[in-house]
């Protein structure tokens, strides 16, 4: 890799219960969703917070199958090491 490519390597940690509630406000979730919203997004990161935030709110797609399709990713398939001969031909 060339040099200053990647300087500085931060962590940021997943978002806690205080954090999330406070994103979620910041979005105005209506106070009657909030508890159950802060809860459910338990272990997950900001990016999934915004996922949930827009599907939900802006979209109106229903919060449980949201929730769900954001705790099980799509499983790609690995290419690499299939028994195909050749890669998509």
């Amino acid at each position: 890799m060339r040099p200053s490519r990647l300087d500085l390597c931060i962590e940021i940690p997943l978002p806690n219960k205080l954090t999330r509630e406070e994103y979620f406000i910041n979005k105005n979730v209506p106070n009657d969703l909030l508890n159950d919203l802060v809860k459910a997004t338990d272990g997950m990161s900001l990016a999934d917070l915004k996922e949930i935030f827009v599907k939900v709110y802006l979209l109106n797609y229903p919060l449980e199958s949201v929730i769900n399709k954001v705790k099980s990713p799509i499983k790609k398939k690995n290419y690499l090491t299939s028994n195909k001969s050749s890669l998509g031909f």
